[in-house]
């Protein structure tokens, strides 16, 4: 029986643990590589040196991993897509790394995001196309998000 050696990391500060493999072909459907790679984002673990909890422990914050060559540093820009009415992350980043913060929520409830002029709040969402769903939701694709924000450079 052969043990399995773990593969070298691929940066020097961010160690991943318990990493599951991805099945991906040119075989599968682009909805079943959707599925299998949206699993394995969610499974995966990593070490990071360098990790930051950026709003409250609970809800409302998330660990971010800043080792590098990841980071935030003036002038930087962050997307949320998909959040809900707690704004401690997104305050977080625009107050400790002063980023502009582009908050995508396609649900048409008012999100309470103003409290910093980098925060910026858009009523749709992230799809593989373009299109409104029977809920009234309005989605784009990330290169349309890309080009209505002037980020596509």
């Amino acid at each position: 029986q052969e043990a399995e050696i773990p593969p070298e990391p691929p940066l020097p500060n961010i160690l991943y643990i318990n990493a599951s493999k991805i099945t991906l072909s040119l075989d599968q459907s682009e909805q079943n590589i959707e599925e299998n790679f949206f699993q394995f984002l969610i499974r995966k673990e990593i070490w990071c040196k360098k990790n930051e909890r950026l709003g409250h422990q609970g809800a409302g914050g998330w660990n971010v991993c800043l080792s590098p060559p990841f980071g935030l540093s003036k002038p930087c820009i962050v997307y949320l897509i998909g959040t809900d009415a707690n704004s401690e992350f997104d305050d977080a980043i625009s107050y400790i790394y002063g980023c502009h913060v582009h908050v995508f929520n396609p649900a048409k409830k008012k999100l309470n995001r103003k409290k910093s002029n980098l925060i910026h709040v858009h009523n749709f969402g992230l799809s593989k196309k373009d299109d409104s769903s029977p809920e009234g939701w309005t989605t784009v694709t990330f290169k349309k998000l890309l080009e209505q924000n002037g980020h596509l450079q």
